[in-house]
């Protein structure tokens, strides 16, 4: 008896979807030819806000691939351009250098720094940067680790040996290399930034992605 019953309901569950689905599909032919008018109604130019261009733009990327079917304020592409620039606003920032280069004052104290990390192996960071204040130059520790690694000179006590470039360039094939790049994602609330986690390996340039959230906290990435 209870067979009977559900067979019976399925075919009336799928009629019910079936006029469900009709009805939006008439309601959007609907809407569409309403915006057509409105937007013979207002010429060749719609004026938007930003706002406008959010609302938009969140909304029609849920149908990017039938944006062209629907949409009639603008062209797909320039939707599309909206939401690339939005992304590129979440991030802008000044990046007007402060100064014209750097002076010849600290080129000097850099070569110094230099030739105290290649000529004394043992001393570190905190070591070089006190000989560096006898010579009446003030320079903080981060400023010699920087210089440092960025001439390939590897910390104290690694000096003698390989420098940094030529060990990593021995060990290729098992080292890799990790960091985050992010992607903005539209919620509900507006652009929500995900990061994603991923691993190269030096020696085959392959990139394994980990994982991606909007938090990534320390547990998370542990």
């Amino acid at each position: 008896m209870k067979s009977e019953q559900r067979s019976g309901v399925q075919p009336l569950m799928v009629k019910i979807a079936k006029l469900f689905h009709e009805e939006l599909a008439l309601q959007n032919d609907f809407l569409r030819q309403e915006n057509r008018i409105l937007r013979g109604k207002f010429g060749e130019r719609v004026p938007l806000t930003d706002a406008d261009r959010r609302i938009l733009v969140k909304y029609g990327l849920r149908i990017k691939d039938r944006l062209g079917e629907v949409i009639s304020i603008v062209k797909p592409e320039t939707l599309l351009a909206w939401n690339r620039r939005m992304k590129r606003e979440k991030w802008t920032f000044d990046s007007t250098p402060r100064t014209r280069g750097r002076s010849r004052k600290s080129e000097d104290i850099e070569k110094l720094t230099i030739r105290l990390g290649e000529e004394n192996s043992s001393w570190g960071y905190w070591r070089i940067a006190e000989e560096l204040k006898k010579l009446g130059h003030v320079v903080s520790k981060s400023h010699v680790r920087d210089v440092l690694k960025r001439h390939g000179i590897p910390p104290a006590p690694n000096r003698r040996g390989l420098s940094w470039k030529q060990f990593i360039e021995s060990h290729m094939d098992v080292i890799r290399a990790s960091d985050f790049f992010t992607e903005e994602v539209w919620s509900l609330g507006g652009l929500v930034t995900y990061y994603v986690l991923f691993y190269i390996h030096l020696g085959t340039r392959r990139v394994r992605i980990a994982g991606c959230t909007p938090n990534p906290d320390a547990t998370w990435t542990t």
